[in-house]
């Protein structure tokens, strides 16, 4: 359901029904790239048989309602959210107006009634600092912990702490069809485990070295790798992957970070066995055709001459495929480039 979700394909009016001991049918808008998604079977039902969903937007307004006078800014009131599990994510605009102080806890009982949660959070803007740190409010509740499954892939993470990117969804499954089996892995910027996770439970990597500096996510990285029971597969390394990053021990190397990873490039380059290797490289693109290809050759000389420098040898970088993760923003494509890297006889 978090493909058809962060695809748009999943139509929110209707309710998902069962139609087998094991089978269930989801409403969808359309079925355009969805067997390149995914491996499920499509089949055509009648739409007389997806119930329709009660619109929640209305639930809340109206218990809102109940709660005090009519001079309440009810614009206030959000029509959308994000819910994990039993926590509802408020957007950063919900309930912000002094007024909405005087209800008090009985305002976070009717959202938690009208949106059938038990946590309600408010959310905020990204944190300028190192590790982009969320701002989210926990407004009722005892703590902002939840649990992600995405892919077979259990995430949990405090939503007040650390950030969870659902845009990412398509190329944490394109991982998980790698064949890693007998290789080791480096995963530059961990974070939580988005990537870490899929190369160790569905690609199979023998190893995968994890580095990341933000405390927070490093608790929740650890935790991860407990809940999926594959720790004993994961070198976390707390600190600056340019500090902490092991040498010559990769067969790949993934470097998640946009708007561009470059600040990791060289750690990258020696983080790669002496055979050479892949290295998954995520970059903000022109969508543009020509300035793409254009992008993605300067990353391969840029790359090239850094190993020339760190290596003392000169090696052969080739772009082998870019992968369009996303829409970053206008004209701007979030890409992950796959380079294969050897040095030169």
């Amino acid at each position: 359901m978090c493909i058809l979700r962060s695809k748009d394909l999943l139509l929110n009016t209707r309710k998902a029904i069962k139609v087998g001991e094991s089978v269930v049918a989801f409403p969808i808008r359309h079925t355009t790239g969805l067997e390149e998604l995914c491996d499920v079977e499509l089949r055509l039902l009648d739409p007389g048989l997806f119930p329709c969903h009660e619109n929640p937007y209305k639930r809340l307004l109206n218990a809102v309602k109940q709660l005090g006078p009519h001079d309440f800014p009810l614009d206030e009131v959000p029509k959308k959210w994000l819910r994990h599990g039993d926590l509802v994510l408020l957007p950063s605009t919900a309930f912000t107006h002094k007024l909405w102080h005087q209800l008090g806890q009985d305002l976070w009982l009717a959202c938690c009634s009208a949106l059938q949660c038990s946590r309600i959070a408010r959310n905020g803007p990204v944190a300028r600092d190192h590790f982009r740190s969320p701002t989210a409010k926990l407004l009722y509740g005892e703590d902002g912990w939840v649990t992600h499954v995405d892919n077979g892939i259990r995430y949990t993470f405090d939503i007040t702490k650390c950030m969870f990117s659902p845009g990412n969804v398509s190329e944490k499954l394109r991982i998980s069809r790698f064949d890693c089996r007998h290789e080791t892995v480096v995963d530059l910027y961990a974070g939580i485990g988005y990537f870490t996770l899929p190369f160790l439970v569905h690609a199979g990597a023998n190893l995968v070295h994890s580095c990341e500096w933000n405390p927070d996510a490093v608790d929740a990285l650890q935790r991860n790798l407990r809940l999926n029971k594959v720790q004993e597969r994961c070198n976390v390394h707390f600190g600056d992957c340019r500090q902490v990053c092991p040498s010559a021990v990769a067969d790949r190397v993934n470097l998640g970070l946009i708007p561009s990873s470059e600040s990791g490039w060289a750690t990258a380059c020696r983080a790669l066995k002496e055979k050479g290797g892949w290295l998954h490289v995520h970059e903000n693109v022109p969508d543009e055709p020509c300035k793409k290809q254009m992008r993605v050759r300067e990353v391969c000389v840029a790359m090239e001459e850094i190993f020339r420098k760190t290596r003392r040898r000169k090696w052969h970088v080739e772009c082998i495929h870019a992968e369009r993760v996303k829409s970053y923003g206008p004209h701007v494509q979030h890409v992950v480039m796959d380079l294969y890297c050897e040095p030169t006889p």
